[in-house]
């Protein structure tokens, strides 16, 4: 059996070592050995481009499923362009949308009882019954048309591809008087009185629409697991709540 004698095995780990050397320095074929051959020994190489690209597809994913709040990452960007001692872009020269610009109309108007959010291309505008109605009616009162005149302005300002879907909610407390035998009737009758005064304010019949819940889409629980009701959460749950929605092409 052969046994190599230790300068052999020297000289094959001198030879090794420089012909990977000489791998790293030479053109495919400089060594007469078959190029494709040559270039095979960094798969490597492409199976990790392949492995890059495949995250950068599952990132580009993930980003077009997200919702992003834009009017905070505006007040990000301008902090870290502060910060880096460059000019803030003033926000009335930033690009926004029509409901970018309604979300920063309602925060300057700070109405109480009025809550806004925003996704992407939708938006809820949250009134609370005290900021409309008197308890048990559907009348919206003369002092909140007054002071929610300015917001349903804005509403109306928005581009005509936008709809409006009202939806009237209420606590769990039962009801039985001789205008509304139920919650669902006293929801669809104040969500129908905010549609009509909207429309008599100029907004197009074919853009309003009415939803009535009662008590059926709490935000919060009306009641303690023993049945006692929670008068804060009760009031959180009565409310009307105005959709803007965009028209889908037909």
């Amino acid at each position: 059996m052969f046994d190599p004698s230790p300068s052999f095995s020297r000289y094959d780990s001198k030879a090794r070592r420089q012909k990977g050397f000489r791998y790293l320095s030479h053109q495919p074929g400089d060594l007469g050995m078959d190029p494709a051959r040559e270039i095979g020994t960094s798969n490597w190489v492409f199976s990790y481009a392949d492995m890059m690209n495949s995250m950068v597809v599952f990132l580009v994913m993930l980003l077009s499923f997200s919702a992003f709040d834009y009017q905070q990452l505006r007040r990000v960007s301008s902090a870290v362009r502060q910060a880096s001692g460059l000019k803030a872009i003033p926000e009335s020269e930033q690009a926004q949308t029509p409901l970018d610009q309604l979300e920063i109309a309602l925060e300057s108007a700070q109405i109480e009882g009025v809550d806004f959010d925003k996704q992407q291309e939708t938006a809820s505008l949250m009134i609370s019954e005290k900021a409309l109605f008197e308890s048990g009616h559907a009348r919206i009162t003369d002092h909140a048309k007054s002071v929610m005149a300015p917001v349903v302005e804005k509403l109306k300002s928005l581009p005509a591809h936008y709809r409006f879907v009202i939806e009237g909610h209420t606590d769990d407390a039962p009801i039985a008087t001789l205008e509304y035998a139920s919650n669902w009737e006293l929801s669809a009758a104040r969500a129908l009185a905010i549609v009509l005064w909207m429309k008599e304010l100029g907004f197009s019949e074919d853009r309003l629409s009415f939803q009535a819940f009662g008590e059926h889409r709490p935000l919060v629980p009306n009641r303690h697991a023993d049945g006692r009701p929670i008068a804060d959460q009760q009031a959180k749950n009565r409310r009307a709540v105005i959709k803007i929605l965009p028209i889908s092409p037909s």
